[in-house]
């Protein structure tokens, strides 16, 4: 009897602690009709919610007229998107709204869309729509098109003036291919003596160049997003994955499938944490802090770069 009041204390923290839905506006679509898809979460006051909407398109799954699966990018185009939160006493709900285009046709498979909940991955649940062009309509009559070309009267020459347009031709061809052929060969003179960069090198020479435009100062959310690129550059050509256009909690997720360590895996989230801080939250950071951020990048760099024997 005594665990009574404690069981009715947390019943609607539990109740209310997460409900998702999703919703197409059509699902049966043409090529390039517009529709809309409708994300919602409903969950507890204390909880915190992080959603990053992925900005041109969906990359999505399609199966075709010959039930074969094909992975197929940028087959939803993102025309635009919108969210909002509202919370009472008691919970928050958020929702966010997808106007979307097909480019492809088929049934269509959306992605499973990823959110942040107090700090734990989770997902949306993927949606089926079918993308067919549009029907041909029996009362609409398909007109060809005639172009009409104008000719014009060849004018009088004579052989002395053929022969002279004939020699400068040639001339002026041996001086291009005389040109063309001095380009590739300075070109390929100049790649045969340049020696080939490091990865160590090339990510401080991108660092470097980052600090001598100093963009916290008129353009703070452009120099945060390059330093996100150089990190993710740099950790993409260490481990062989892309990730320059993952989202952070993407990012982390395959980071943690290479097996890093706590240290490496804490130190990457924070430097890109505090890049979504000022891109995506709109918040500023004092001058030091800009310069302590690209001295931990620079560190970071320098500690896990391969060595010359490893690189080669």
């Amino acid at each position: 009897m005594k665990w009574i009041p404690f069981i009715i204390l947390w019943l609607p923290l539990v109740l209310f602690s997460q409900k998702t839905q999703e919703m197409l506006s059509a699902k049966r679509v043409t090529v390039g009709q517009t529709f809309t898809l409708n994300l919602s979460v409903s969950y507890s006051l204390d909880s915190n919610f992080s959603f990053v909407a992925p900005k041109d398109s969906l990359v999505c799954s399609r199966e075709t007229s010959s039930n074969e699966s094909i992975q197929a990018g940028a087959i939803l185009r993102i025309i635009d998107f919108q969210d909002t939160t509202i919370c009472d006493n008691r919970s928050c709900r958020w929702e966010g709204v997808f106007s979307l285009i097909a480019l492809d046709t088929g049934n269509i498979t959306l992605p499973s869309l990823p959110y942040l909940l107090t700090g734990q991955p989770h997902y949306f649940k993927p949606l089926t729509l079918q993308s067919s062009f549009v029907p041909e309509k029996s009362d609409v009559q398909i007109y060809d098109i005639y172009e009409r070309f104008r000719t014009f009267p060849e004018s009088p020459s004579n052989g002395i003036g053929q022969g002279v347009f004939f020699v400068l031709l040639a001339c002026m061809l041996l001086i291009i291919s005389a040109f063309i052929i001095w380009y590739f060969l300075r070109k390929n003179r100049k790649n045969l003596s340049a020696k080939p960069k490091s990865l160590l090198e090339q990510a401080l020479l991108k660092i470097d160049t980052l600090e001598e435009k100093k963009l916290w100062i008129t353009h703070e959310k452009e120099h945060y997003s390059e330093l996100s690129s150089i990190l993710k550059w740099f950790l993409s050509q260490l481990y062989g994955i892309h990730l320059l256009e993952r989202t952070t909690t993407e990012t982390m997720l395959l980071l943690r499938g290479k097996k890093l360590s706590k240290s490496k895996l804490q130190e990457v989230h924070e430097l890109l944490d505090a890049s979504d801080y000022v891109k995506f939250a709109k918040k500023s950071f004092r001058e030091e802090d800009h310069l302590i951020l690209t001295q931990r990048l620079r560190s970071f760099v320098l500690e896990n770069s391969p060595t010359p024997e490893n690189h080669d």
